[in-house]
């Protein structure tokens, strides 16, 4: 688990049971509206005004993953979710 902040094009993250603050490059070409880390803390997703939704794997505090970038949106993406494991 974690909290994301969003400012621009990077991203600041805390993951719990962690002190340090990780920042990362998200590659999204524009302010980023929402973010959200899934239930278990191992997946990040990142959606922009460029209109794609990003999903990383969050491997460690220093290491992130793009895993994909969700493309095909007609305008900017507002909000991200996970939905609960048990669906």
């Amino acid at each position: 688990f974690g909290e994301a902040s969003r400012a621009g094009k990077v991203l600041e993250f805390i993951l719990r049971g962690s002190r340090q603050i990780c920042i990362m490059a998200t590659e999204h070409e524009d302010f980023i509206h929402d973010t959200q880390i899934d239930y278990y803390g191992q997946y990040l997703a990142s959606c922009s005004s460029d209109r794609t939704v990003k999903v990383w794997q969050i491997v460690d505090d220093n290491t992130q993953n793009l895993v994909a970038t969700l493309r095909g949106h007609e305008g900017p993406v507002w909000q991200v979710a996970w939905a609960h494991p048990k669906y």
